[in-house]
């Protein structure tokens, strides 16, 4: 499979919830997590395009963190499926934007993306590949 993405995907294993229509298909485990989306592992296949919320559970004990994002279907495939996140709460921002930072080796990566490509889904598509980044719109970026 040809990898035509643009955003940083990071191994990242989690416990992930993905809730549709107030019914949840957990996850025991995520494979990467990006900016813009998350990929896991399930038996159930909702239909490209269903909305719902994702829920990364991050950490155990006294102090669990659990990070909510506004979520859509973009693909499935025999092993789980990819949902892109369509709408964060800022605090959920920053602690995705740190958590890529430390697993990715490279964050000023993480950091060109935010400035170039803030989530605008086209950017993402193939046919965005050898276009200049979009222009920064006033709230747009996740930053303002």
């Amino acid at each position: 499979m040809n990898n035509r993405r643009r955003r940083t995907r990071v191994p990242f294993h989690t416990r992930v919830q993905f809730i549709i229509q107030g019914k949840a298909l957990v996850s025991s485990d995520s494979r990467d997590l990006s900016l813009t989306g998350v990929y896991f592992l399930t038996d159930l296949r909702p239909e490209e395009g269903a909305i719902g919320e994702v829920e990364l559970n991050l950490g155990l004990g006294m102090h669990p963190l659990t990070l909510k994002f506004k979520g859509v279907v973009a693909r499935a495939d025999e092993n789980g499926i990819g949902v892109r996140f369509l709408e964060m709460d800022p605090a959920a921002f920053v602690h995705l934007k740190n958590l890529l930072y430390y697993n990715t080796g490279n964050p000023e990566a993480i950091d060109a993306e935010i400035i170039h490509y803030p989530f605008d889904p086209e950017s993402d598509s193939p046919s965005m590949k050898n276009s200049p980044p979009p222009p920064l719109r006033k709230g747009r970026s996740p930053e303002e």
